[in-house]
């Protein structure tokens, strides 16, 4: 009975040990870039031409159509995270003037309008995006899309 409990304390101990130690092994080999998935994880951030929208997701492409859609979102892509860069750096300068001595209402006033050109910007080349994207797939795939019901931010589409 002592050897029991002695083997049950010492296979308990072991796994106690083990289950730590296996997450710092790293991330799986099939994730890409050494992490599951957008930038702040190591892999691929959105608008990369290595991650397709997520509209496409069960859509079944050709080859053909995925070179020209990964081409697109490397060309429009790049216009996009720039801009998304301004927005990111505008919002940072409105919160630094909010707590600081030089804040006036002018100045954040002036921060937030070009703040919100830059989000219709964004919301323009996601548009102009979107649809170089609909425009490559064939008739079929383009129903398909139009299909899928819509999620809550506009590009992300409800799981079934």
């Amino acid at each position: 009975m002592k050897r029991n409990t002695l083997t049950l304390g010492a296979t308990a101990l072991a796994l106690a040990l083990a289950f730590p130690l296996t997450s710092l092994a790293g991330a799986p080999a099939d994730c890409p870039k050494g992490g599951p998935g957008g930038p702040y994880h190591g892999g691929p951030g959105p608008f990369s031409a290595d991650r397709l929208p997520p509209y496409l997701d069960g859509i079944n492409l050709t080859e053909a159509q995925r070179t020209a859609i990964k081409d697109i979102l490397k060309t429009k892509g790049e216009a996009l995270r720039s801009k998304w860069q301004d927005r990111r750096d505008n919002f940072e300068e409105l919160r630094k003037l909010a707590f600081s001595e030089e804040y006036t209402a002018d100045k954040a006033k002036a921060l937030v309008e070009a703040g919100m050109a830059d989000k219709t910007e964004v919301a323009l080349l996601h548009a102009e995006l979107d649809n170089a994207i609909f425009k490559v797939l064939t008739a079929e795939q383009q129903q398909q899309v139009k299909n899928k019901p819509m999620g809550f931010h506009g590009r992300r589409w409800k799981k079934d």
